[in-house]
């Protein structure tokens, strides 16, 4: 018979840093309570809410950029050129449909993986499912005395993938006490990527999460854990969230980029 074989990249490296922020719970708020506000609570609640989004944070700054994946597609308002296209907001000009098609193609003629995930924000979801042709595509679909909803599943089974993911997370990046300024922690950007069902280290993927499970008795596959202890010397509980772990870009080729789109 004939031989078959892979190879495996062994030089890239990971590190699983752990990132740690915690809420000091004074005695006298304690103490003040009412029965139905469990300040405990509220702090392992705010503490797990601030550890994700700084998760969200290193997650884009790792794989929703340019200059990181096999194509770069930018998104343009005039006529597009090379590695262009009409932004998805352009209810005249642009082609969603057509540019996620010609992206899936281009991923899996050069790998063999069809991608199966698209990720965008909540600002190009939005466009998405406004666009003229992604209306008309669906607006057939409903039932007796219920609208056509354009959703993630009917936009997923229109784009032929998998599951459509959207960053709706934000951050203030004012400084504490200044006039906020809120904005997405993702871009107007879209990736569109193959990620397999399930993870290994002899299967390609787009990227992987890397956690490090067995620090601080943490059994759960993300990493996490919360504790609660005593600061005497501050008459308080600190709650304290801890997150260990890294995000990995590991095959650019499965990944195609669009920026700016919406």
């Amino acid at each position: 018979s004939a031989a078959a074989g892979y190879e495996l990249d062994n030089t890239p490296t990971y590190f699983a840093n752990v990132w740690a922020i915690h809420h000091d719970v004074a005695d006298q708020v304690l103490a003040n309570a009412d029965a139905a506000v469990d300040p405990e609570r509220a702090a392992s609640e705010l503490v797990t809410h601030k550890l994700l989004i700084r998760k969200e944070a290193d997650w884009a700054s790792k794989f929703f950029g340019t200059g990181k994946w096999g194509t770069d597609i930018t998104g343009v308002s005039a006529t597009p050129g090379s590695g262009e296209v009409a932004k998805w907001s352009d209810t005249t000009s642009g082609d969603p449909i057509g540019d996620i098609r010609t992206g899936k193609t281009a991923v899996l003629e050069s790998t063999g993986f069809m991608p199966n995930t698209l990720v965008v924000n909540q600002s190009v979801f939005d466009a998405l499912i406004d666009h003229p042709d992604i209306v008309d595509r669906i607006k057939y679909g409903q039932t007796a005395g219920g609208p056509a909803m354009a959703n993630e599943q009917t936009l997923a089974a229109l784009f032929g993938l998998d599951r459509i993911l959207i960053s709706r997370a934000i951050r203030n990046t004012a400084a504490e006490g200044a006039t906020n300024s809120h904005s997405f922690i993702a871009g107007d950007n879209a990736l569109l990527c193959y990620v397999p069902p399930s993870p290994s280290l002899m299967t390609p993927a787009a990227g992987y999460t890397f956690s490090w499970t067995g620090f601080m008795g943490q059994g759960n596959a993300f990493g996490f854990a919360t504790k609660r202890f005593r600061m005497e010397h501050l008459e308080a509980t600190r709650v304290e969230g801890q997150m260990s772990f890294d995000q990995k870009l590991v095959a650019a080729e499965l990944g195609y980029f669009f920026s700016a789109v919406a």
